[in-house]
């Protein structure tokens, strides 16, 4: 008899697991710090992220292992922290390398906070330390595991911010499988992975989240200069396909293209995308395959 299926325990749906591990990586420079935080913020405070509100709301504790207390609560003070949200966030800037006592230290450091409802470690690979090679698989494996069973005995979720490797011919940046800096592993072990895609040439950056528990998925984003926060961005693509789907109930690629004059390859790849997503279904109509948004 098989076993009924059981929903997992997200503290914020889609990006981070009860009891899981999330990484999130890009470029230097491309805002990964100020989305952590904002994790954190959406956490404590019970505050949309991305559309979705934390199911379980509580303290955090941010491991920041290349700043310092005032360039901290400086981008805090950016995001709106309220003085209340502030005093439920505890900030550490040392940590030993994890696998010379870090993670009985992280395991130590959360007790006195507890219930801490998310760890933040940034960047991973100065908590790495100089003594692990993440290019190495069963290193890497290694410690992956060691985190895992760390935060299964808190029963936080823990995000680890990283660096992605260096575009290359061989490896076009934007994968988020392959971006990461070291082995697979490093990304195979977690729940799940978050990759702030943001080519030079493009007008808004792309947020690639994918993982166990959740369906691939998209979502066009910009950081506001303003607060400093993350936000959804339109596309003006797939704002289209939407509205084509909305008046026609069902179409094809061609037929869209057909009354839009844009590019059939184009809406073909969104509407793959919007598909992986499951957020229109498809089935073939003779020569063509028509799509039809999800009610």
């Amino acid at each position: 008899m098989k076993e009924p299926y059981e929903e997992p325990d997200w503290v914020l749906e889609g990006f981070l697991l009860q009891e899981g591990v999330t990484a999130m990586y890009a470029e230097p420079g491309a805002g990964k710090s100020f989305m952590a935080l904002q994790m954190c913020k959406s956490v404590i405070g019970g505050h949309p992220f991305f559309g979705k509100k934390p199911s379980r709301t509580g303290k955090a504790f941010y491991f920041a292992l290349e700043d310092n207390k005032r360039r901290m609560h400086l981008r805090m003070q950016r995001q709106g922290w309220t003085p209340a949200e502030a005093s439920k966030i505890t900030f550490e800037f040392d940590l030993p390398a994890l696998t010379k006592g870090g993670i009985d230290a992280v395991e130590e450091a959360i007790a006195d906070v507890q219930p801490a409802a998310l760890i933040v470690i940034d960047p991973f690979l100065i908590a790495v330390g100089p003594k692990i090679d993440v290019n190495r698989a069963e290193q890497a494996g290694e410690l992956m595991n060691g985190l895992r069973s760390a935060v299964q005995k808190l029963g936080s979720a823990i995000l680890i911010v990283h660096h992605s490797r260096k575009s290359s011919k061989n490896f076009p940046a934007g994968s988020l499988y392959d971006d990461a800096i070291g082995s697979r592993a490093v990304t195979a072990f977690v729940d799940v992975r978050v990759l702030i895609h943001n080519p030079p040439t493009a007008l808004t950056a792309k947020i690639k989240v994918g993982g166990k528990d959740r369906p691939y998925e998209e979502i066009p984003a910009f950081l506001d200069e303003v607060d400093w926060n993350w936000k959804p961005a339109e596309d003006p693509l797939r704002s289209m396909i939407v509205d084509q789907l909305k008046e026609s109930g069902s179409s094809s690629a061609t037929s869209i293209a057909r009354r839009s004059g844009k590019d059939r390859a184009d809406i073909t790849k969104e509407l793959i995308q919007l598909l992986k997503e499951k957020k229109v279904t498809r089935q073939p109509a003779g020569r063509e395959v028509l799509y039809e948004l999800v009610q």
